[in-house]
């Protein structure tokens, strides 16, 4: 079943079934409290969710409200309930700021919020990828059959991980990573990754779908793509109240010129976990690899389209919809993302994941 129609939380639980049984054990001092009503959950901004997630059918479902003691206590105790139905990435993004919000707010966080939480998570969106029951599809179907290792460096494409003994694997493992690439959490895994397998590509001389090749030279490149100076900016934007910071990021911009793209790269990395950016990565800001290997498509007769849905929207429409939907736009992505998106349509745009897209191209046509 699609996660739209899953029970996850207070909101989705209709008849009030696992509500009652969570009551039971609430602390006294949160009895009395107010539960939020659907009505004031929608309009909270995105970051008062421990959890938001980009369904595979282009909607945006915003689970687990962590605004005050009570509404955290109680998503907590649905993530007990629920969480075996998330993909097990969403799963630990929920959990890291369920228990984060339980400990600033001094309410007790469940086992399971304990267990799942990691230091290693920043950001609170998940997308779901068209087949996310299927998530170890690679490591499965390489359980099942014998592979050697041949010398190469690039044999696996991480960590001793995802072998590529032959070209039929080598293009197996580019489709993983255009299904799975967002699951990497570390942008650093996904640039090694790509690097890999574009250079087994080449060893074994297996050609990969355009599509694939595009993607892995967004992280595994090896020169600068034309959106660096576009998502500059957008950290620009972003660090207005932060005069250091942003002064810091314009010298490091200033060295590109002498710097090899991949060094530059690590540290852009560095400078965002430093400025606390990484939490936006994948919603609206590009990482560092995409945002210095990343290729833009033209201001100058625009267009894109999902060769999936066959969806798709012109610069025209683009920089209209930006202008005119920025409430709508707000209300899914959030301020920063709304007001970037006025200022550089084409360029944010080409930084968002085929989801996000999705979603604006949506609200472009009226559907949301």
């Amino acid at each position: 079943m699609a996660l739209v129609h899953q029970i996850i939380d207070f909101i989705d639980d209709t008849d009030r079934s696992l509500f009652k049984v969570a009551s039971e054990s609430a602390p006294k001092q949160l009895l009395g409290k107010n539960v939020l009503t659907a009505e004031e959950r929608e309009l909270l901004d995105p970051s008062q969710f421990a959890l938001v997630m980009h369904s595979k059918e282009a909607q945006v479902l915003k689970k687990f409200p962590i605004t005050d003691d009570v509404n955290t206590w109680l998503s907590s105790r649905y993530f007990e309930k629920t969480a075996e139905q998330l993909p097990f990435v969403a799963q630990k993004i929920a959990a890291t700021h369920l228990k984060r919000a339980c400990s600033f707010y001094g309410v007790s966080a469940p086992e399971m919020v304990t267990k799942l939480a990691s230091s290693g998570i920043s950001g609170n969106t998940y997308h779901e990828v068209k087949s996310y029951k299927e998530d170890r599809e690679y490591d499965r179907s390489v359980q099942v059959t014998e592979v050697t290792a041949d010398g190469s460096e690039h044999f696996y494409a991480l960590d001793r991980r995802y072998p590529m003994p032959d070209g039929a694997f080598v293009k197996k493992a580019s489709q993983y990573f255009q299904d799975h690439y967002r699951e990497f959490l570390d942008v650093e895994d996904r640039a090694t990754y790509a690097r890999n397998v574009l250079a087994r590509a080449d060893e074994l001389k297996c050609e990969l779908s355009k599509e694939a090749s595009s993607l892995l030279s967004t992280y595994g490149g090896s020169s600068y793509g034309d959106m660096l100076s576009s998502q500059i900016r957008v950290r620009q934007n972003l660090l207005e109240d932060r005069p250091e910071l942003s002064q810091a990021l314009s010298k490091l911009a200033s060295h590109k010129a002498g710097t090899a793209p991949e060094t530059f790269a690590r540290a852009l990395h560095l400078f965002d976990k430093r400025a606390s950016l990484t939490k936006y990565y994948d919603s609206y800001l590009a990482d560092p690899y995409k945002s210095t290997f990343g290729m833009s498509k033209k201001a100058t007769g625009y267009r894109w389209e999902d060769s999936t849905s066959g969806a798709s929207i012109d610069g025209s429409k683009l920089v209209k919809v930006a202008q005119e939907k920025y409430e709508e736009i707000k209300s899914h992505f959030g301020t920063t993302l709304a007001e970037s998106l006025q200022k550089h349509p084409e360029q944010i745009f080409e930084s968002l994941p085929t989801d996000a897209k999705l979603v604006i191209v949506n609200i472009a046509q009226g559907v949301l």
